[in-house]
């Protein structure tokens, strides 16, 4: 056997060895995917089990009227034992020990009335909160149920959802939500679910990084889309944190991560848009200067018989400003 006709099997091993490789990468990447997707599911449908009966409870709560009732008849009794000892005092018979009865009663109706308002209002916010949960698992088990599903996506539709679902979570935190979306956005044929949960690990790492900032005047998290030359994509900037640009790349790696979580959030993220023909990108000046999340994706157009064809233009898009 003559050196070249070696070189050429040796090259063709290689070859076939680094397919191989790329074959079992994409079904433990697809196993973990399923995995994962499954383990989700359960956990959603053991929240939602005990989210439902929490729900019912309060609701029960908010129409019990036992306690203004018992106000109600206190303030029957207060208005006829002052209007019978008012009648007698004004006969001449005043009596210092009943008006002190009467003073604690008028005080303890008013407490009783205050105490059960506020209640009240505790319950309802209560009760927002955890139909706002409900409608969060609802949303998620919908996304989690088509995981594996490929449909026609509207970016600004999907981002629009993510942020109702992070809501409560930016409120909370004071976070400020300024949306730039680009009008006709053509719609793109990707795994909603995986998308969606794209857009929520980058919404969460955003409001993180603000929360890991101390001294913020301003917190604001900017959302912008736009399309161009058969790409749509969008940008998520925060005023958080910031990274330093020699550590930019870590930030996307398997394990890597300030907050002691496990650092799949942004690895799945670079993944999924990669195994997308898309582009995963994380920049910015430095600490104390927040950072910018940038995904492109190619939109899904049709060839001249009809058939799915991806539209290639990564390298024409440039940064939106």
């Amino acid at each position: 056997m003559d050196s070249t006709h070696r070189e050429g099997l040796e090259q063709g091993v290689e070859k076939r060895t680094m397919q191989l490789k790329k074959e079992q990468q994409a079904l433990i990447d697809r196993a973990m995917d399923a995995g994962r997707a499954q383990m989700a599911s359960m956990v959603l449908h053991n929240i939602g089990n005990a989210i439902t009966p929490l729900s019912v409870q309060l609701e029960t709560y908010l129409k019990d009227r036992t306690l203004q009732e018992i106000t109600d008849y206190l303030s029957k009794c207060y208005k006829e034992i002052s209007s019978y000892f008012n009648k007698a005092g004004s006969s001449g018979q005043p009596d210092t020990r009943i008006k002190e009865v009467l003073s604690l009663m008028d005080s303890l109706i008013k407490s009783l009335d205050h105490f059960n308002k506020e209640r009240k209002e505790r319950l309802k916010k209560n009760k927002q909160a955890v139909d706002h949960i409900s409608e969060i698992l609802k949303m998620q088990s919908s996304y989690q149920n088509s995981y594996e599903i490929v449909a026609s996506v509207n970016l600004n539709h999907l981002i629009q959802e993510a942020v109702r679902i992070q809501l409560q979570a930016l409120t909370r935190r004071g976070i400020k939500i300024q949306m730039s979306l680009a009008k006709d956005l053509p719609n793109i044929e990707i795994v909603r679910g995986g998308l969606m949960q794209v857009v929520l690990n980058i919404l969460k790492n955003a409001y993180e990084a603000i929360d890991a900032q101390e001294g913020l005047r301003e917190k604001k998290i900017l959302l912008k889309t736009f399309a161009a030359n058969g790409l749509v994509g969008f940008q998520v900037t925060d005023s958080g944190k910031g990274i330093e640009p020699d550590q930019l790349h870590k930030m996307v790696e398997y394990g890597v991560s300030e907050k002691g979580s496990s650092g799949f959030g942004l690895y799945f993220c670079k993944r999924f848009i990669e195994s997308n023909d898309g582009k995963f990108q994380i920049t910015s000046d430095g600490i104390g200067k927040g950072a910018t999340v940038t995904v492109i994706l190619p939109v899904t157009g049709q060839n001249e018989r009809g058939k799915p064809v991806r539209r290639r233009a990564m390298s024409k898009i440039s940064k939106p400003r």
